[in-house]
């Protein structure tokens, strides 16, 4: 399972104001969604510390179909973005990302791992494979 959060850029929140409460998540702000019919990702929505959840919708800005395209146009400064927390993590350490409301939660999503069968596995794919596996449960 990976983690999700709710990012911006510093220069998107220069322009559109901070984002200190989800009574915030209204326009002006705008979002960049990742809008892929393969891959199910939850509806926005954010959960607070005492476990109420506040969904949320903001204007589209930008519909992309990868979450790669969703992380650089979210660091280009073109909305609030819903994104794996682990694919954001250097950019919250060199402060091209903010991560906003970090008390509340968000929906984690499924990561999977897809390759061809065992047989005849070089050990470069298993060594890679064991360490993804390794890397991802060190994460959770």
């Amino acid at each position: 399972r990976s983690p999700r959060v709710l990012v911006a850029s510093p220069e998107y929140l220069q322009q559109f104001g901070a984002i200190d409460s989800h009574a915030d998540l209204i326009f002006p702000h705008q979002q960049v969604e990742v809008a892929n019919k393969a891959v199910r990702i939850p509806k926005w929505a954010i959960q607070a510390e005492n476990g109420e959840p506040y969904p949320f919708e903001l204007p589209n800005r930008l519909r992309v179909n990868t979450i790669t395209a969703c992380l650089k146009a979210c660091i280009d400064g073109l909305g609030v973005a819903v994104l794996p927390e682990f694919i954001c993590r250097e950019h919250f350490e060199t402060g091209k990302l903010v991560r906003l409301l970090p008390n509340y939660t968000m929906p984690e999503v499924e990561v999977s791992l897809v390759y061809a069968d065992r047989q005849l596995m070089p050990k470069r794919k298993k060594a890679l494979i064991d360490y993804l596996l390794q890397s991802f449960k060190a994460r959770t």
